[in-house]
């Protein structure tokens, strides 16, 4: 891992039930008059810049079966079950909410283009991520964190963002997960300048086959250049650690 001493490191591939298949890739739309009916970078990519909003969770959503001896991982509401937050709910819970859980939630997110990288800002709680689009590859054993560790191509008219090495801290619709998990989004502009949103989720210790959500639409906030900041205010004293 970054930043720790080194050692040999065994990567072990297991097999998972289930294929992850997408349709093939769509030719960019065009005006009549044979030009693009969407905005192009100068390298001729489809450019998602700007500012969207949120889509909630589809309707008609429905989990693989889960492994067996993973039910632990099914989320059950109750008074004292601090797990799986999806919004903010008091001043100390301003945690990163993870990928693709992050986008139910009412805020808007923004997307900066350039050439060789993609970068998402969520406003709550003032995420980011990094997606480089310059042809790497994953790495091998990245460091377990909040939002993950991302890689993204263009499929035709589409950005294929691929994302592992993810911490356990964090909800999918209703379940837990094991730093396992890894996701496959497709983010496709659409002529009217709305976002198709397609995602796929799998972990081999929690679902039985991957999980192919039903694709969702962010419509285009044109009223916004950017996301507004997001402060969270911590309840805990520490001024008490500062004192003679």
């Amino acid at each position: 891992m970054r930043g720790g001493p080194s050692r040999a490191v065994t990567v072990k591939v297991e097999a998972v039930a289930g294929t992850v298949t997408f349709p093939s890739a769509t030719p960019i739309p065009r005006l009549p008059n044979g030009r693009p009916a969407i905005p192009l970078t100068l390298d001729g990519h489809p450019d998602l810049t700007g500012v969207y909003g949120s889509a909630g969770l589809p309707a008609g959503t429905m989990p693989p079966p889960v492994k067996p001896g993973a039910e632990k991982f099914r989320i059950v509401r109750g008074p004292d079950d601090i797990r799986g937050r999806t919004t903010l709910t008091t001043g100390n819970d301003c945690k990163p909410l993870g990928i693709p859980q992050t986008y139910i939630t009412p805020y808007p997110f923004q997307i900066v283009q350039t050439s060789k990288l993609v970068v998402i800002i969520y406003e709550y709680p003032n995420a980011v991520r990094w997606i480089p689009v310059d042809g790497r590859k994953q790495e091998v054993d990245p460091d377990p964190t909040w939002m993950g560790t991302s890689v993204g191509r263009f499929d035709g008219d589409t950005l294929v963002v691929d994302a592992i090495g993810f911490n356990d801290k964090t909800e999918v619709h209703g379940f837990m997960h094991t730093d396992a998990l890894h996701v496959v989004e497709r983010f496709r502009l659409l002529p009217d300048g709305n976002l198709q949103y397609d995602v796929t989720v799998e972990d081999p210790n929690v679902w039985q086959a991957p999980w192919m959500i039903p694709a969702r639409t962010f419509a285009r906030r044109a009223e916004l250049e950017n996301v507004a900041e997001f402060v969270c205010e911590s309840r805990v004293d520490y001024q008490r650690l500062f004192k003679k």
